[in-house]
């Protein structure tokens, strides 16, 4: 495993004129391998869209679900699925999306 990836979880932090906004703060710092890359276009709302997604694999680490979100290098990924292996607490297929 060779990617740095950040876990990031969203908290709500208060501004000083009292708004709510959502924020990331960093929970977790792992290393992972990133297993499969593709990319897609496709037309909605006659507009022209791109993604990316991938697939991590990285050990076993609880706490890691849908609502978190990953940093790899200067890219944010957003969590689709994780899949805790053979459910053996040894390692987590997590699928991501990454807007463009």
């Amino acid at each position: 495993m060779r990617h740095r990836v950040k876990v990031q979880a969203s908290t709500d932090a208060r501004s000083d004129y009292g708004d709510i906004t959502e924020t990331w703060a960093t929970t977790k710092t792992r290393w992972c391998e990133v297993i499969d890359t593709r990319g897609r276009e496709f037309q909605q709302a006659a507009a022209t869209q791109s993604d990316m997604t991938h697939l991590l694999r990285m050990r076993y680490t609880p706490g890691i679900t849908s609502e978190n979100r990953l940093e790899l290098g200067d890219r944010t990924l957003n969590i689709l699925s994780v899949v805790n292996t053979g459910d053996r607490n040894k390692e987590l297929l997590i699928s991501c999306k990454e807007p463009l």
